[in-house]
């Protein structure tokens, strides 16, 4: 039984892993045939947005996979590194290749004009994905209980996949041509952001009541609107917050998270 318990989290870091896996292939084929449609895939679900919610899937699995560790207590060594190569396929190249296929399947014209920009910005992402995922498994992760450092892979990888559901929902290239230069940029202000040395304060229950009913009504909401596919537009709403919020709060800590830090690595 000891050893059972430890399958539950890996179960769902697999099942994120071959989501993510899943997805690129869905991407591959939008890219060959956008124009494919069926009962479930028609204009305003094509094959690209399909692929788009299958790894807000593998976020909601991942988080899953964490809140079954804990509860479990079924941590280990093992799954934290199988997570880490789950998140790199799922957060690091999925969500960098859903903005490159969207952006080639849907605005080729513009692709073509500025293909330097878009797979410069895919390959700058995914890099900094990696970079984070490594850097995080090299350090201390009870150094901070309960902050990030830098943005979280899972986070920067929502932040995108939720992006490019809503471009597709409201067409927003085509009405507003200048907005294709958006996604590409938000790889790049997202990757920068991995890889940085500011704080995030992690979602972990409070001392405030309100608080912590707000946490889970949101978070029971988002997993509600995942799982349907429905309403990419609040889970972005939350993830803005969360990040405007989360990392004001860790700037205003910030010397506080390094005495704390420095005074954890210190002998007796």
């Amino acid at each position: 039984m000891n050893k059972a318990k430890y399958l539950v989290p890996n179960f769902f870091t697999g099942l994120s892993f071959a989501m993510g896996l899943c997805a690129i292939i869905i991407m591959v084929h939008g890219i060959i045939n956008p124009s494919y449609s069926s009962f479930f895939i028609t204009a305003h679900r094509s094959l690209i947005i399909i692929a788009g919610w299958l790894l807000v899937w593998c976020v909601l699995f991942d988080k899953l996979d964490g809140f079954a560790a804990k509860a479990l207590n079924a941590s280990s060594e093992f799954g934290a590194q199988f997570d880490s190569m789950a998140d790199l396929v799922s957060f690091g190249i999925a969500p960098s290749m859903l903005v490159f296929s969207f952006v080639y399947s849907t605005q080729g014209t513009w692709y073509s004009s500025n293909k330097a920009l878009v797979i410069g910005s895919v390959l700058f992402f995914s890099l900094c994905a990696a970079i984070r995922l490594a850097r995080f498994n090299a350090i201390d992760v009870e150094e901070l209980a309960v902050w990030f450092r830098g943005l979280p892979s899972t986070i920067a990888g929502a932040l995108i996949i939720c992006s490019v559901l809503i471009y597709a929902k409201y067409d927003l290239i085509t009405q507003y041509p200048a907005a294709a230069y958006f996604l590409p940029g938000l790889l790049v202000f997202s990757g920068i952001l991995m890889v940085s040395t500011l704080y995030l304060s992690k979602l972990v229950p409070r001392k405030s009541k309100a608080i912590n009913v707000f946490q889970i009504i949101n978070i029971a909401g988002a997993f509600i609107c995942g799982f349907a596919t429905l309403f990419p537009e609040y889970l972005m709403g939350m993830i803005v917050l969360y990040l405007s919020v989360g990392f004001i709060y860790g700037f205003m800590k910030r010397n506080l998270i390094t005495a704390d830090a420095h005074s954890a690595k210190q002998p007796g």
